[in-house]
């Protein structure tokens, strides 16, 4: 079996199959790294709750040493590290995808926007730690897929 990604993602992360696997038809195939963009303190990162990188990128990071040497910190701004410096080493660019549709439940963003409510359009929401919380997404990503709408609560509210 081949597969042209791989992906990691948050033990709390509910990922929207059907939606995830539709936005990852439409990515490019080589060279791609893939999830919510983010910065801090001017480093580019995919954010931990959930990315992907092509199969080709992440074979090339496995078999160069600079990984193994610089893999301490955040996994997730480590990880875009490792992404700079294969697209430096090689002179390829990589495709660096964002969605806004990778979510964090009921909380503020990191960059002073409110998580969208769960939608047609939603490809993980991060935060899933408790089951009531987990199951209660599942029941409106379901009621979604029927044409059911959400309540959603006030903002002020969300935990």
């Amino acid at each position: 079996v081949t597969y042209r990604y791989l992906m990691k993602s948050d033990e709390d992360s509910y990922i929207v199959l059907r939606n995830f696997s539709q936005w990852v038809r439409d990515l490019p195939k080589n060279w791609t790294y893939a999830g919510i963009h983010l910065t801090y303190y001017g480093q580019h990162y995919m954010q931990g709750r959930g990315y992907l990188m092509s199969m080709d990128l992440t074979q090339y990071i496995m078999a160069h040493p600079y990984a193994l040497k610089h893999s301490w910190g955040p996994e997730d701004m480590i990880t875009a590290t490792w992404v700079e410096n294969a697209s430096n080493l090689t002179g390829r660019n990589v495709t660096w995808a964002s969605s806004r549709h990778i979510q964090q439940y009921g909380k503020h963003e990191y960059d002073a926007k409110w998580t969208p409510p769960v939608g047609n359009e939603t490809l993980l929401i991060h935060g899933c730690k408790q089951p009531e919380r987990w199951f209660k997404i599942h029941r409106d990503v379901q009621k979604i897929r029927k044409g059911v709408p959400i309540v959603q609560p006030d903002r002020n509210s969300i935990e």
